[in-house]
């Protein structure tokens, strides 16, 4: 990387004049214009206080340092202190020689970080199909884990399934409606929606055969053997549950109480939904390590051992017959109840659990991205993990905001499946996973995104993701043209790289020297949308370069520099699309 070359050679020109100086804030930074060189050096204001010289004195002082550098044609102060650093053509052409030799490890770090990292998204409520928010959030949590990948760190995704919770009842009870023909009245917080009744045939189709229901049949309390065959259930692998269920003595079919069967009801919703979410997340390009489940805390009982953390902590005390955490202490605006006067514990509780659990677990560090209606979650959250004996730093917590689908101009309010919301399938269906995940990352995360989706789907180059993929397929295509005339694209040949002098290569050149940069710093800042802007950015200084310049057909030295060059766009191309989980194909 030319960056770093210039660094290294500014850093040990500093060291030699000044081997007092402590250099932690000196920075090369790319020059705000052509007429100011390649990068610009900040020494001199950095040094000016710590030896109290002025910075004009240091900036010339370190110009004639660097004088004699082969590195550099041009070295210049300006103003009170700017240094100004203009590089030798060969310097650009050695950073071509090391992509095309890096390859796909090209912007990757090569030392992988010691610590590990925990990154939990979508974590959704088991009871539908994902919707389009939930399906930015993956690509963002997705999309954010490759980034601090390739930089380095040992990232485990996970997904947190909250199967414990009264949202899960909530759709037994609208299934059970259903199963029932829609006879009276419909459940007050139930699940509307096309996906609900095709749920309940489907449960008529895996459960009725098996669990026939009785007066007399078998009660909750002894149901555990056929809970245990319920997955198995869900897969269509109807043998392998009636070894499980008979494993403890209750053959299938087995006939149940009402109150039975809707337990098992409950099981297979929660399996049934979850195969869903997986194989819609498969379909987009979202793998995860770990799906966790909040019924493993409850089942652990590390709920009820986190309440004597808090206590330990002296963060809980108890107030009109509820228990509350201190969370105050810690910056939150008020105390929050963990133990409802019931005696039942809130989400709330269960999550600090989770968060403690993770602890256990072992991470350096912990991201949970969670939807728009979350920001109160955070103080209390930074609140119980410094309750727990971490760092407020330890959890970081992004905010994905809303996602709003247009349609000629207009929003999107209905799918047609789903009923009152688009799901994560609807929107594949339509514009197709290249295109939705880069839409879902062109922006800010905490910044509303309006989603074009007769943009997403049109094949021009307005379209963003459309435009770079082009890029990529028309290097290929100039490829497939230098083959038919008789030259080998593969061939590198460095003596002819001098021939690369013109202002638009070296422009192309410096733009991917700063591609490993801008990794780093989207992975660093959590600011994904930061590759897509430099793709966008690579494909139209490419394209403009494609249509002035001739690749193939000039002097042989001229064609396979030209082609070099456009391979090494092409290889950072494909990289930055693979960051972003999106194809690159070789034709369009």
């Amino acid at each position: 990387m030319v960056r770093r070359r210039v660094e290294e050679a500014v850093r040990e020109a500093l060291g030699r004049r000044w081997p007092e100086a402590d250099l932690a804030e000196v920075r090369v930074e790319a020059a705000r214009g052509e007429e100011h060189g390649d990068f610009a050096v900040n020494a001199a204001f950095v040094l000016a206080k710590q030896l109290r010289v002025p910075p004009r004195t240091i900036a010339g002082e370190l110009a004639g340092e660097l004088e004699g550098n082969p590195l550099f044609t041009r070295v210049e102060t300006a103003g009170p202190g700017f240094l100004n650093l203009t590089l030798t053509p060969s310097a650009y052409h050695e950073l071509l020689a090391q992509i095309l030799a890096e390859d796909a490890s090209y912007g990757r770090s090569c030392a992988e970080s010691r610590s590990r990292l925990q990154i939990e998204f979508v974590s959704a409520n088991p009871t539908g199909p994902l919707n389009v928010v939930s399906a930015r959030a993956a690509a963002v949590g997705d999309t954010l884990a490759r980034l601090f990948e390739a930089t380095g760190a040992r990232v485990e995704r996970e997904f947190y399934v909250n199967d414990h919770g009264s949202q899960v009842d909530h759709l037994v009870d609208s299934v059970l409606w259903h199963r029932k023909g829609g006879k009276g009245t419909f459940p007050e917080e139930g699940y509307r929606g096309a996906y609900v009744e095709t749920l309940a045939r489907e449960s008529e189709r895996a459960l009725d055969p098996l669990f026939p229901i009785g007066a007399s049949g078998l009660d909750p309390e002894n149901a555990g053997a056929l809970l245990a065959a319920v997955g198995a259930i869900e897969r269509g692998e109807i043998e392998e549950a009636r070894k499980a269920a008979a494993g403890e003595g209750k053959p299938l079919p087995a006939c149940v109480m009402p109150e039975t069967f809707r337990v098992l009801l409950r099981a297979w919703l929660v399996e049934r939904v979850l195969r869903g979410q997986r194989e819609g997340l498969a379909a987009f390009s979202v793998r995860f390590d770990r799906w966790y489940r909040e019924s493993e805390l409850h089942a652990s009982d590390a709920v009820d051992g986190t309440l004597d953390i808090l206590l330990r902590a002296g963060d809980l005390y108890e107030k009109e017959g509820a228990r509350w955490f201190r969370s105050s202490r810690y910056g939150d605006d008020e105390d929050r109840v963990v133990v409802r006067s019931t005696g039942q514990p809130t989400y709330f509780l269960a999550d600090i659990a989770y968060h403690a659990d993770k602890a256990a677990r072992g991470y350096d560090h912990v991201i949970d991205i969670l939807g728009p209606d979350h920001h109160g979650h955070v103080p209390r959250m930074q609140a119980a993990v410094q309750s727990l004996g971490k760092e407020k730093e330890w959890l970081e917590i992004l905010i994905v905001q809303q996602v709003n689908l247009l349609r000629g101009g207009e929003t999107v309010k209905m799918s047609k499946r789903a009923g009152e919301f688009v799901t994560l399938e609807d929107l594949l269906e339509e514009v197709g996973t290249d295109a939705a995940r880069f839409f879902f990352v062109m922006l800010r995360p905490n910044s509303h995104l309006n989603f074009d989706l007769d943009l997403a789907k049109s094949r021009s180059l307005d379209n963003p993701v459309y435009y770079v993929q082009y890029a990529h397929a028309r290097i290929s295509s100039v490829f497939a043209h230098a083959r038919a005339a008789g030259v080998d694209p593969e061939r590198i040949d460095r003596a002819g790289f001098e021939t690369l002098a013109h202002e638009t290569e070296i422009d192309l050149l410096r733009l991917l020297d700063a591609y490993p940069d801008t990794v780093a710093g989207a992975a660093a800042t959590r600011e994904p949308h930061r590759i897509p802007a430099y793709l966008r950015d690579l494909a139209s200084r490419f394209h403009a370069y494609y249509h002035r310049a001739k690749i193939v057909g000039e002097r042989e030295e001229v064609t396979g520099a030209r082609l070099a060059l456009a391979r090494a766009v092409r290889i950072v191309i494909r990289n930055g699309l693979d960051l972003l989980g999106v194809s690159a194909p070789e034709s369009m």
